[in-house]
């Protein structure tokens, strides 16, 4: 996972919900 992918994740999870994070770092459906 590229560093620099990894902040926008996070601020994804603040506003979803944990187990969307888990669908963007694996990056699938």
């Amino acid at each position: 996972m590229p560093q620099t992918a990894t902040p926008t994740p996070v601020a994804t999870t603040t506003a979803k919900p944990p187990f969307r994070r888990l669908v963007v770092f694996t990056g699938k459906p």
